[in-house]
């Protein structure tokens, strides 16, 4: 796509200006190096594609909306966009369908997604546990705002910690040997993970000596150092 995007820059009736060019080798260069670049590099292809395409297309005018119908659908726009609105709580209109989607608990819940540890970050903030704290990196930044006290051993902010600390992050998600390994190495005395995605690190940890499980919802599970 953007292959063919450089062909018609180059070969179209409308020619790229420099803020084009500029902009396409800044974000193709750093979509190259980083996946999370991908998708700012994929927004700025859609405009620069409209212009090449409007500039093969021949100029036609547009027909004429009569006056009701242009008023009737700006009535159903604006009465879609106001029946989206958080306080009109959207996600009634799924049904009983919905508790897959949103969090279980928590005053916002339908402003979160079911991954977000609502109940496991309350049930910490009640039974604080001392030490260094490894947390699933998609809970980090609820947790961060809930548990501004704890340090979280790494969260969305990727660029903030060096690739050392996130090989190690990975490698303790795994679920093997080498993660208990880390764990001790870091001395990381409790954990927050996934159920779900990280079921090998939860097993692993189950089946630990002087690994105990604290919590546990169905979706977050929190695990500490015990004595056994």
């Amino acid at each position: 796509m953007s292959l063919s995007l450089v062909a018609m820059m180059a070969t179209g009736p409308r020619r790229p200006s420099a803020i084009d060019i500029i902009w396409y080798c800044g974000l193709a260069w750093l979509a190259s190096g980083g996946v999370r670049y991908v998708m700012w590099f994929a927004l700025l292809l859609m405009p620069l594609y409209a212009e090449q395409l409007a500039a093969l297309i021949p100029y036609r005018t547009a027909p004429r909306v009569p006056r009701a119908v242009a008023i009737g659908f700006g009535v159903a726009l604006l009465l879609l966009v106001v029946a989206l609105l958080p306080w009109f709580e959207p996600a009634r209109y799924f049904g009983a369908g919905d508790e897959g989607i949103y969090a279980s608990s928590g005053r916002y819940n339908t402003l979160m997604a079911s991954t977000t540890p609502v109940s496991a970050t309350e049930w910490l903030a009640q039974n604080p546990i001392d030490g260094r704290f490894w947390v699933d990196m998609s809970q980090s930044s609820y947790t961060i705002w809930r548990l501004p006290e704890k340090q979280v051993f790494t969260d969305l902010r990727v660029e903030l910690f060096p690739p050392d600390v996130w090989r190690d992050y990975f490698a303790i998600a795994r679920g093997n040997d080498y993660s208990l390994l880390l764990l001790d190495e870091w001395e990381i005395t409790h954990v927050m993970l996934d159920g779900r995605w990280q079921r090998n690190l939860h097993e692993l940890l189950l089946a630990t000596p002087g690994w105990c499980e604290q919590y546990q919802d169905g979706r977050a599970v929190i695990l500490a150092r015990c004595e056994t």
